[in-house]
C-alpha cells in the first residue's frame, strides 16, 4: 500500500492539458488522462470507506490509500477522481463511467458495470477535483485465479461529447493467513 498525492497535486495533473511545462512530454498515464479541461484519474483503493469519509471532511487535501494487489476475500474498490466536466444548459454535468475488469487470461471478469461519475450536479469549481459518485467493488473469490488483472474505465462527458479511456492493473494474491 502507498499513500498517493494530495488534492493539490491531483488538481494540477487533472486540470492541465496533460502536457509538461516544456510542452513536449505528456503527463498522461494509462490511469490518468485529460482532454482539454476534462481530466480523470482511476484509483484502486484498499480502503474505500475511509476514502469516502475523508473526502467529506473540509480539508485542503485527502490522502488516498492506493493498492496494486488484491487478496482473495478482501474488498478493493475502483473510483475515479475528475475535474472539468462541462455543464449543460441547466449548469449541471452529465458524466458517466463504465468499469470492466479483465482476468489474468485477458477475458472479462464479470459483467461491465455502469456508474455515475457526476450527473445533474454542477461541475467542481475550477482548480478543484471531485470523487465520482459511483465506483466498483472487487472481491476475489477462492476459485478466482491469481495473477494480473486489468480494470478499464470508460469515462464519458455527455455534454462535451468527450470520452476518456483509463486502465489500471492489479495483482491477485493469496490471502495472508498469518496469525496476528
Amino acid at each position: 500500500m502507498r499513500f498517493l498525492l494530495a488534492i493539490a497535486v491531483l488538481a494540477t495533473l487533472l486540470t492541465s492539458a496533460a502536457v509538461a511545462a516544456d510542452g513536449k512530454e505528456p503527463l498522461e498515464k494509462p490511469w490518468a488522462k485529460a482532454d482539454g479541461d476534462f481530466g480523470v484519474m482511476l484509483i484502486l483503493t484498499d480502503k474505500p470507506d475511509q476514502l469516502s469519509a475523508d473526502w467529506e471532511k473540509p480539508t485542503e487535501g485527502v490522502r488516498i490509500s492506493e493498492t496494486q494487489t488484491a487478496s482473495r476475500g478482501v474488498p478493493v474498490a475502483t473510483v475515479v477522481v475528475f475535474a472539468g466536466c462541462a455543464p449543460d444548459a441547466n449548469g449541471n454535468c452529465q458524466a458517466t463511467v463504465q468499469y470492466t475488469v479483465y482476468g489474468p487470461d485477458g477475458k472479462p471478469y464479470g459483467d461491465p458495470m455502469e456508474g455515475e461519475l457526476w450527473i445533474d450536479k454542477p461541475p467542481p469549481a475550477k482548480g478543484h477535483i471531485q470523487l465520482s459518485m459511483g465506483g466498483m467493488g472487487i472481491v476475489l473469490e477462492p476459485e478466482d485465479p491469481l495473477g494480473d488483472y486489468k480494470v478499464k474505465a470508460k469515462v464519458v462527458d455527455k455534454v462535451a461529447n468527450k470520452t476518456i479511456l483509463l486502465e489500471r492493473e492489479f495483482t491477485a494474491v493469496e490471502t495472508d493467513k498469518k496469525s496476528p
